[in-house]
């Protein structure tokens, strides 16, 4: 995956900025999971491994670096969570709206590959892997996982 491509010192970078991120989470907070703000992850992430940031884009990746479209996520990994959202369909709504069911999971389906597909062309991407910052008590964990 995308991190076992990267230098241990922008690694480091990378998980020093999320460290000092989520330590502010006790100025306005009073949980024991680090909130980080997902605007706050993205830019981290691009600053830290110098990938072009398309978080504002309204494209399927946050980020684009050396081939890999990057999806980055922030998630609550345990206890009551609402439900985090993968990608949003906004202008596709009205359709969407009329569907239920396997209807709709093959129509959100069909439009989640469709916007893959047009970013790889677009950004010439040969990977594709979502970044995840899982958050828990006191604690911070980096994973990735494949978009499929």
């Amino acid at each position: 995956m995308f991190l076992k491509t990267q230098t241990n010192q922008k690694i480091e970078n990378y998980t020093s900025a999320l460290k000092a991120i989520g330590a502010f989470s006790n100025l306005f907070s009073s949980s024991d999971k680090p909130f980080i703000q997902y605007r706050a992850a993205e830019n981290a992430f691009c600053k830290a491994f110098d990938a072009d940031n398309l978080a504002r884009a309204d494209v399927a990746y946050d980020a684009i670096i050396d081939g890999y479209g990057i999806g980055i996520k922030t998630f609550v990994l345990t206890g009551n969570s609402k439900t985090e959202k993968v990608a949003e369909f906004n202008s596709l709504s009205s359709e969407l709206r009329l569907l239920k069911g396997f209807e709709l999971a093959n129509k959100l389906a069909d439009f989640r590959n469709e916007r893959i597909g047009f970013a790889d062309r677009i950004y010439n991407t040969q990977n594709r892997v979502y970044h995840i910052i899982g958050r828990d008590k006191f604690l911070i964990k980096i994973f990735e996982s494949s978009y499929d």
